[in-house]
């Protein structure tokens, strides 16, 4: 089952659907996108639909769909079934990306990506900061640009109940049939192949809102930097492996060889925080008396040689040091290519 079903209680509170969709020059991906979504096993009709698009876009929507009665007829079709059609082809049904000065033919700049972002994100806050809405966003046409930017605000301000989808057709039969809009019969159906796909997606709304105490930040730039900001630094990490036999620390090709109270710092710590035991310098300190190395009595002898091991793998590793070396208060471990070889080995005191 879906992942988007949810319980007859849930969908009762959700009595207001919105289809937002991002088209170009092919607005027919629009009209293809609910004849798909009003044809599934579980029928999902919006209450309205809410077009984001260009100047030329919109032009090609009205020329399209509403001149040549492409969407009326789709109406028509619908409600020969028994379902009753989204509103569509008021004022503000068709929204044109622009930077608050002037509408854009396209999208091609930085400047105007920018502010694309910015535009894309504030339509949908208009509908997901309503508790009782549900929305389906169809990232299937339009720039490649306004796809990704759309999926992307989708992961910022999705909810639970909200959904990304793609729509796909049969492209030697739409490329042959420009007035194409939707299947009007079995035939137009079986031809044109018609599929719509759910898109799986990340919701980090609960994370940013628990962040900033409920309030969504003003644009999207300022959303990506939050995240980046808060967020581990995106690498791929070296793998990590400790020797206890030969008290030796690899770092990717790096080997660095330690002495005993170095050694037994940085196994100590590692293996704590791997274990998820956040004790403190002092904790670790006294789990290694065992072992009699005189340097290692205190959290500042301790804290000392920890250093130490940061120092020389700084050195030629410097974008794992924060991973691998978390503050000692620190509550947050996260290395999964950290391994431990054999047991630690002591037989001298240092």
């Amino acid at each position: 089952m879906p992942l988007w079903r949810y319980t007859a209680a849930m969908l009762a509170c959700l009595n207001r659907k919105y289809l937002i969709a991002v088209t170009g020059g092919s607005p027919a991906v629009l009209t293809e996108t609910v004849w798909a979504l009003a044809h599934q096993p579980d029928p999902w009709i919006p209450e309205q639909i809410v077009l984001i698009t260009t100047r030329i876009g919109r032009a090609a929507a009205q020329d399209l769909l509403l001149k040549q009665h492409g969407w009326e007829r789709l109406c028509r079709a619908l409600r020969q079934t028994g379902r009753e059609p989204p509103a569509f082809g008021a004022s503000d049904s068709i929204r044109v990306i622009g930077n608050g000065h002037e509408d854009f033919d396209d999208i091609q700049t930085p400047e105007e990506s920018a502010a694309a972002a910015d535009f894309i994100l504030g339509v949908l806050r208009q509908y997901t900061e309503q508790p009782d809405t549900e929305i389906v966003a169809s990232i299937a046409g339009g720039r490649k640009t306004m796809s990704a930017l759309l999926m992307a605000c989708m992961s910022l301000l999705g909810r639970e109940q909200d959904r990304v989808c793609h729509v796909l057709a049969n492209e030697e039969f739409i490329c042959n049939h420009r007035d194409f809009v939707f299947p009007r019969n079995a035939d137009e159906a079986a031809k044109a192949t018609i599929r719509i796909t759910d898109i799986p997606f990340i919701r980090v709304r609960g994370w940013y809102e628990q962040e900033s105490s409920g309030k969504t930040p003003p644009s999207y730039s300022h959303m990506v930097s939050l995240f980046r900001d808060r967020a581990p630094e995106a690498v791929v990490l070296p793998p990590v492996e400790l020797n206890g036999k030969q008290k030796l620390v690899s770092v990717g090709k790096s080997e660095y060889r330690l002495d005993d109270a170095e050694f037994m710092a940085v196994w100590t710590f590692w293996k704590s925080r791997y274990h998820k035991n956040f004790s403190d310098g002092r904790d670790l300190a006294e789990s290694v008396e065992r072992f009699g190395i005189d340097s290692l009595q205190s959290a500042e002898d301790f804290s000392k040689r920890l250093n130490a091991v940061k120092t020389k793998i700084k050195k030629d590793h410097p974008e794992v040091i924060n991973r691998l070396f978390p503050g000692i208060r620190s509550k947050i471990f996260n290395y999964p290519a950290l391994c431990f070889r054999g047991y630690p080995r002591i037989s001298n005191r240092s």
